[in-house]
């Protein structure tokens, strides 16, 4: 700087302006109608409100995926459903007449006197003692001369009803003959018992794994099992 003159401290110091013309081409250019647009996308963002106007969905792939795995299950689960349930309503048709027979018993037993059950389709009289079919139903009744039919003054203790199901349900003696009726005597024996009795209940459609036995023996004792 040339000696004697002064200089002045820099406070400050000011840009250039931009004339507006210039100025006003850098700006970008925003129209009303997307300037609107962008306000609505930034409100619904904040409010957390989905923009309609993405496409949202799934893929063919993995609508495909989700209809695979639902296959798989409907493979394993249903026939598993199905045995679940024929085997429960096995269990209940064999324990009603299971419990029946055991009825049956303990009233001879305890009123001294024979009590039969029969196969029946009405709730009053018995089918025959030849008749092998069981799941038509079957009461049980004091029965004083041990015929294995109702007569006057013999009194039906329980009724069993016809079974809704389809299932199969016979009874037939160890020589392979129709059992209708059976009667038990005073002391608890199976009165004129040809060795064994045997009732083979099977399911329809048929489920070997679901099958159950009641046999009876002529000492009035019974057993359920597999069959």
């Amino acid at each position: 700087m040339p000696p004697g003159q002064e200089t002045t401290p820099l406070v400050g110091f000011a840009l250039p302006a931009f004339p507006t013309r210039i100025y006003s081409r850098l700006q970008p250019k925003v129209s009303t109608g997307n300037l609107v647009k962008l306000q609505h996308a930034r409100r619904a963002k904040a409010h957390g409100t989905p923009n309609h106007g993405r496409a949202t969905g799934v893929t063919l792939l993995e609508l495909l995926t989700v209809l695979a795995v639902i296959a798989v299950l409907l493979v394993v689960a249903v026939p598993s459903f199905v045995s679940l349930t024929q085997t429960n309503r096995v269990a209940g048709e064999i324990n009603a007449l299971s419990g029946d027979l055991q009825f049956a018993r303990a009233e001879a037993i305890k009123e001294g006197l024979p009590v039969s059950i029969c196969a029946s389709s009405n709730g009053t009289s018995c089918l025959g003692a030849t008749t092998s079919t069981w799941n038509t139903g079957w009461i049980v009744f004091s029965d004083a001369n041990g015929n294995k039919v109702v007569n006057a003054g013999d009194l039906v203790l329980r009724r069993q009803i016809p079974w809704k199901s389809t299932d199969t349900f016979t009874a037939a003696d160890g020589s392979g003959n129709a059992v209708g009726a059976v009667s038990y005597s005073r002391d608890g024996f199976a009165i004129n018992l040809a060795g064994t009795v045997t009732w083979t209940l099977h399911t329809q459609p048929v489920n070997t794994a679901a099958g159950r036995c009641v046999i009876l023996n002529i000492v009035g004792r019974q057993q359920v099992q597999p069959c």
